[in-house]
């Protein structure tokens, strides 16, 4: 046959790639077959294209099979807690240890320990422990492991209490191998800074290729190679908030991550290691506002682990930010786990996404696009280079940048934050957090810090901020506008009521601000009508976008709001002016 088919099996008609075009043209009501496939296109970030139909041409390619077939996926996941110790206090670390081993945690994973801390070693001696399969290991930086002493005692033992120097550039990498102790050589690599600078998902498994191919050729230099067993790095990656772009992450770290270990099998004559993917999900991810939606987002991302083929799985409580936790939130946050795996029954099928045309066609896509920039990140000179002053840390930027101005702009949604806000919340984050730093991507936080400074200036004039909405004119411009002012405003922490043309009118004087919400024609009319029932003290503010808006400033309108204005920004400036002077 001299076309492609769209299908290969007898059970469905076969039909013409061009026969299909015109289908999908007709039903889509598009002129041309080749337009009407374009709109059914996925398009990620990082700017490859999914076709949403199957023909012979997609099959995948030999070399992508046979590496399939190679890697090795797990049979199922192991949830795990990460705890910063810094923020914990000795009593909720035990209530930590007691809900783990009850709710089938494997392991507590412990941040910044400190043997000053004597009731933290009593929770977390391995008596206590006994009779568990409770794993406690520890997070240490390389310099932090090189003073610290590992001499087997009741508080640390070597069998029960596990040590992954943290790596996140090659200079960790270095420190790691200089300690010369088998017991801690196992690497904790992880993409957090990556991850903290904005970087995109492939950008994010070129860093983790890069630093495991480090881990490895020092691992084969190193004299204590012979005495080093088990040889097994753990790899870190977040996720993205995208339930399909984190499936394919996973499963092509797995992949290239095999890819790389017969590249230096075939050179070094090595025995084959072993590899342990650690899902988390990252700051940026958990909200302070409306936080119990944190509770969706972590079962969307263990689902995605899960398919991904995670060996290990971390999900913050939804309140981690909030300074007033409650004690169930934990629970919660480790029975998303039992619940996807008794009563969803997933973990059953090794890599259940094997067989799919769209997520082996789209892995094999992913995984092309990442080895490209893992071979970059090494022509630049190794990844801190690369990072400081190569091509892939100026593409990576542009990204974060691009990617933060589209949340600022709310084309793409933060739902709580950006969208579907509710402005009676009153939340109480941790100290800390405003304090981060604000060079780490985190869109969210320009929204969530002007939304706490207003409902402070609430809080110390005794009313809340509100804004009036008037409606005017043709029916369905005004509603969707006052709609879209809902949301913006409340994104800010600022309540909005809506006031009909044919209502009588309240005293503007009692508002922080007046949005007219109407149709571009009916603008004008609005402001001679309004105007000048209005203070000059109270803005007023327009919704939409308006070609004549020198005119409108004239005659005493303020600003305009409409989609594709930065709202933070926007935000900012109008609670400077108005509320917190």
């Amino acid at each position: 046959m001299s076309h492609s088919t769209l299908n290969e099996y007898p059970f469905f008609p076969q039909i013409n790639k061009n026969d299909f075009y015109d289908l999908v043209a007709k039903e889509l009501k598009r002129a041309s077959g080749n337009d009407a496939l374009k709109t059914l296109l996925w398009e990620t970030e990082q700017s490859i294209s999914f076709e949403p139909y199957f023909n012979s041409s997609n099959k995948l390619s030999p070399e992508f099979q046979t590496l399939l077939k190679a890697t090795s996926f797990p049979s199922q996941w192991n949830s795990v807690l990460i705890i910063d110790l810094l923020r914990t206090t000795d009593e909720h670390l035990s209530h930590i240890v007691s809900t783990a081993k009850d709710l089938g945690c494997s392991e507590i994973i412990l941040k910044h320990f400190s043997d000053q801390r004597p009731n933290v070693s009593k929770t977390l001696n391995p008596n206590f422990l006994y009779g568990n399969e409770l794993k406690v290991s520890h997070l240490f930086s390389p310099i932090q492991l090189q003073g610290f002493s590992l001499e087997p005692s009741p508080i640390f033992n070597i069998k029960t209490h596990h040590f992954y120097p943290f790596i996140t550039l090659e200079s960790d990498v270095k420190s790691c191998f200089e300690l010369q102790n088998a017991h801690v050589i196992n690497p904790w690599i992880s993409s957090m800074e990556l991850v903290k600078m904005g970087a995109s998902v492939s950008d994010e498994l070129a860093s983790i290729l890069f630093l495991c191919k480090e881990v490895f050729t020092h691992l084969i230099e190193n004299p204590l190679r012979s005495t080093i067993q088990n040889f097994s790095p753990r790899f870190e990656v977040f996720a993205s908030g995208s339930l399909y772009l984190d499936i394919l992450k996973l499963r092509a770290l797995r992949i290239l991550l095999t890819l790389l270990n017969q590249s230096i099998q075939s050179q070094s004559q090595e025995k084959p290691n072993t590899f342990h993917i650690h899902f988390s999900i990252p700051e940026h991810l958990v909200s302070i506002f409306d936080a119990h939606n944190n509770v969706l987002r972590s079962t969307v991302a263990c689902f995605a682990g899960i398919l991904g083929g995670a060996d290990t799985i971390f999900l913050p409580s939804y309140d981690t930010k909030l300074s007033n936790k409650t004690e169930s939130s934990l629970r919660l946050s480790l029975l998303i786990h039992q619940l996807l795996r008794h009563e969803s029954l997933l973990g059953l099928v090794n890599d259940a996404a094997r067989g799919s045309y769209f997520f082996d066609t789209a892995t094999e896509q992913f995984a092309e696009v990442t080895w490209k920039k893992f071979l970059l990140i090494e022509a630049e000179g190794g990844l801190s280079r690369s990072l400081l002053e190569g091509s892939f840390g100026n593409d990576l930027r542009e990204y974060a940048k691009k990617r933060n101005v589209q949340f600022q702009q709310r084309k793409r949604a933060l739902v709580g934050i950006s969208k579907y806000a509710d402005s009676h919340e009153d939340p109480t984050p941790r100290e800390d957090l405003m304090k981060s730093n604000k060079e780490d991507f985190n869109p969210s936080f320009e929204f969530e810090s002007i939304r706490l400074k207003i409902i402070d200036a609430a809080k110390q004039r005794s009313s809340p901020v509100k804004v009036a909405l008037l409606l005017y004119g043709d029916f369905a411009k005004r509603s969707a506008r006052a709609d879209f002012a809902t949301d913006v405003f409340a994104s800010g922490g600022i309540r909005t009521e809506r006031i009909s043309e044919d209502e009588s009118l309240p005293k503007f004087e009692s508002y922080d601000g007046i949005v007219f919400c109407s149709n571009d024609e009916s603008y004008l009319q609005m402001v001679e009508k309004f105007i000048t029932l209005i203070p000059e003290s109270v803005p007023v503010i327009i919704a939409g976008k308006q070609a004549n808006a020198q005119e409108l400033v004239s005659k005493g309108i303020s600003d305009f709001i409409y989609f594709g204005m930065n709202v933070p920004e926007f935000l900012h400036k109008f609670a400077e002016k108005y509320i917190l002077k």
